[in-house]
Parts: C-alpha cells; sequence; structure tokens
C-alpha cells in the first residue's frame, strides 16, 4: 500500500509528466523522462527519481527550465 506521501507526488508528477509528453518529442521524453518517478513530496519540493546519474545530469543541464 503506498503511503500518502508517494500517493501525493504521484498526483504532482501526473500532469508534469504530461506536459512533458505533449512538448517534447516522443524519442526524448521516453530517453530522458520514460523511467522517472515520483518518490516524494514534502508539501514544497517534488523529488523525481531517475534510473541513474547520467539521466539526473543530462534533465539538469538540458531540461531543468522545464521541471
Amino acid at each position: 500500500m503506498e503511503n500518502p506521501t508517494e500517493r501525493r507526488a504521484e498526483d504532482l508528477w501526473n500532469p508534469v509528466a504530461g506536459w512533458l509528453r505533449e512538448t517534447l518529442t516522443e524519442t526524448t521524453y521516453d530517453t530522458w523522462f520514460g523511467h522517472a518517478h515520483p518518490r516524494s513530496f514534502d508539501g514544497r519540493e517534488l523529488v523525481v527519481e531517475v534510473p541513474n546519474d547520467f539521466t539526473r545530469e543530462w534533465i539538469e543541464g538540458h531540461f531543468l527550465d522545464l521541471v
């Protein structure tokens, strides 16, 4: 069973992920955000988990202003 923090993070991430999917090409979205998952939300900051440091660094370097 999900805890409320995980559920809230998912509720916030889903529209962001949908917007990214509409904004980016399918290949770009799948490559950089396709394996991203909401991890937590503390009331101010949504933490999104990605598979590795390379993906995190690429997103921070190329898409940070989008997210």
